[in-house]
């Protein structure tokens, strides 16, 4: 899958004045790379990440899929974009704590218009990919925060997304584990899938196929 920004604006309101969140963003990425976008808090990278997985439509400019401008689509078809062809992995990892590490990956499932037979099977197998076949079981709220991490992550691949968009994934963990999260999302991208980074920590990029920087809405590195 390919997506293309192409000069991609978005604009707040903010106590009587514009703020420029995204100012004429332009870039592009391909299923099977890891791209990392960096930026100081407030530059627009995470309103970027929002704008290219369907969550927030620009104010100017368009988001193309496969050559396809996904906010001409209705609501229903970015739901299904979002549920079927991106997965979500945040910093804060959003789990149940008092549900198994198996019963969060099958929340994706919950919104499927029609759940696969084989959800379980999935869910096991996506917990295997990252290192967590023994803690399947396990309640989320018992875990490290870097297993918790891997649920969230096994969570956003168990529907077998074409992308994966990861929004400071490692922004609560310590250097090491968050190093293992890094290696594992690179592995991802290296099996197929388009691995996206956003993250304040600028050395990340040194593992990245494409990396951009981003600064006042604009991309100042890594342009496309």
């Amino acid at each position: 899958m390919n997506i293309s920004c192409r000069e991609v604006e978005k604009h707040f309101s903010l106590n009587g004045r514009t703020v420029r969140a995204l100012d004429g963003v332009s870039c592009a990425m391909n299923s099977g790379t890891l791209v990392v976008i960096t930026g100081r808090s407030g530059s627009g990278k995470t309103t970027l990440l929002n704008a290219i997985g369907g969550l927030d439509r620009p104010t100017g400019g368009s988001v193309l899929v496969d050559g396809e401008d996904l906010y001409a689509r209705g609501d229903r078809a970015l739901s299904r974009y979002r549920n079927e062809r991106i997965g979500f992995v945040f910093q804060s990892f959003h789990l149940s704590p008092d549900e198994t590490a198996l019963e969060n990956v099958l929340v994706p499932f919950l919104f499927a218009r029609r759940p696969p037979s084989d959800a379980r099977t999935r869910a096991h197998d996506a917990l295997g990919r990252v290192g967590l076949a023994e803690q399947i079981d396990q309640p989320a709220g018992t875990l490290s925060a870097g297993q918790k991490q891997r649920v969230a992550i096994a969570r956003a691949i168990v529907n077998r997304p074409d992308f994966v968009l990861a929004d400071e994934p490692t922004g609560n963990l310590d250097e090491r584990t968050g190093a293992d999260i890094v290696a594992l999302l690179r592995g991802l991208a290296e099996q197929g899938l388009g691995v996206v980074i956003v993250t304040h920590d600028s050395a990340i990029s040194r593992v990245a196929d494409q990396a951009l920087r981003i600064a006042d809405g604009r991309i100042v590195e890594g342009e496309s």
